[in-house]
């Protein structure tokens, strides 16, 4: 048998017209996922050897010539999957992304070398470089290097557990057995193992077009969805954020509405043990007022520091001190080396709970849980916070509680409503 006109119509699984815009591009990509979804369109294990001769221009006896391998490889690429678009490394930084793996397991699937049938001779190359039409032996041992149909075969069997899940070797001859393609005995696929025997075919497929090319485009392409908890976590997050930012802006108007301008005066601020900072002060800022600190207000002071020390609280003191326009304006050059602003004398504002800081924040988060999550009985006995740090979360979870019981009641009563569509469910 000669040589051919070969497969001048041979066409890729995706397009090759480029896409010209943004949408373009975008509708590409969903014709070619709508035809990866679809079931294996190949008749190649129905043809007889003269069919299979013409239609890829084969001589079943020498195979391609160098030259006619050479443009087919111009023409399709080469045999290997293509990765997908990788991300950049400063967004990865950014979003803390995790990079898939799936690819780099694929490329690993692509064996070094495979021994192919060239003007008459054999040649072991590499096996990127094998084309659709070429004549590949193989033998007990080796890898598949792409999608053959088996045209001579003494005793092969192929390892096809890692496509179809058979556990047992599967023989391989040049019959055709069965209309399904995935089932029938003249067709070995690309990544599977030949265990033993030896066998001759012709490359029907190469790269992304095999068999498991597709499976490994539409494993990389797929979206992973929000878990339930994902979605909860994100939709109090949502919550949370627009209260924070309400009352931010309020406060801001307000103030302004009360007169208050931007910085027109220095203020000294100093935090430390209560016991340090009280030493500096000579008046306490009792109800908004300033007033003269007498030994009965430290004597109060003692015996509140005393009893918080005493339940195993870390307490700090604070005071202030207005500093005059007159002796400190704008752009004073502070020195903490040489001080050159008064440290005594000032006023004692109170004493604060470290936990009253952040209550509002950390214990927020735990009212989450504290609603919805079941077995907080165990989270209590890992985590055994004092009772009066959980009861700091019980309003917020009151009110998470409230809120969402609310919204399942107005789904229950008119599903499909805006309240369905303006939330996660």
């Amino acid at each position: 048998m000669g040589l051919g006109r070969g497969k001048d119509d041979y066409k890729l699984a995706a397009t090759s017209e480029k896409p010209t815009s943004k949408k373009a591009k975008k509708e590409k990509g969903k014709r070619d996922m709508e035809e990866l979804k679809k079931e294996v369109d190949l008749d190649d294990h129905k043809l007889t050897l003269d069919e299979l001769h013409r239609k890829y221009g084969t001589d079943l006896a020498r195979g391609l010539s160098n030259a006619r391998a050479k443009e087919i490889l111009l023409r399709d690429g080469p045999n290997a999957l293509t990765p997908p678009p990788t991300t950049p490394e400063w967004v990865k930084f950014c979003k803390q992304a995790k990079s898939s793996k799936i690819m780099d397991s694929f490329k690993n699937l692509v064996p070094q070398q495979a021994l192919v049938l060239r003007d008459g001779e054999k040649k072991s190359i590499n096996a990127e470089e094998v084309v659709v039409g070429d004549l590949v032996e193989v033998k007990g041992g080796d890898r598949i290097p792409a999608d053959l149909r088996v045209i001579s075969a003494h005793g092969c069997k192929v390892d096809n557990s890692s496509l179809t899940g058979e556990s047992e070797p599967q023989s391989r001859t040049p019959d055709f057995s069965n209309d399904n393609p995935l089932e029938t005995r003249n067709i070995a696929f690309f990544s599977t193992n030949c265990v033993e025997g030896t066998a001759r075919g012709v490359v029907i497929n190469t790269g992304d077009h095999t068999v498991m090319g597709r499976i490994a485009t539409l494993a990389s392409s797929l979206d992973g969805g929000k878990t339930p908890i994902a979605k909860e976590i994100e939709h109090f997050i949502h919550i949370i954020t627009g209260v924070a930012v309400f009352l931010g802006v309020s406060f801001f108007v307000l103030s302004l509405i009360l007169g208050y301008g931007w910085l027109e005066a220095h203020l000294l601020v100093m935090k430390g043990a209560p016991e340090r900072i009280l030493d500096r002060c000579s008046t306490i800022l009792l109800n908004g007022k300033e007033q003269n600190l007498d030994d009965e207000l430290k004597d109060a002071f003692q015996n509140a520091y005393v009893e918080l020390g005493g339940l195993g609280e870390r307490v700090l003191g604070f005071c202030h001190f207005s500093l005059p326009d007159d002796q400190f304006p704008e752009g004073f050059a502070f020195d903490t080396e040489e001080v050159n602003f008064p440290t005594e004398n000032l006023c004692f504002i109170g004493l604060m709970n470290r936990i009253l800081i952040f209550g509002l924040f950390a214990e927020t988060a735990l009212a989450a849980f504290l609603s919805y999550c079941p077995g907080m009985d165990i989270a209590l006995r890992m985590y055994p916070l004092k009772p009066c740090w959980w009861f700091c979360a019980f309003p917020y979870s009151l009110l998470i509680f409230l809120y969402d019981e609310a919204r399942r009641y107005i789904l229950r009563r008119n599903p499909g409503g805006w309240v369905e569509q303006e939330t996660y469910y």
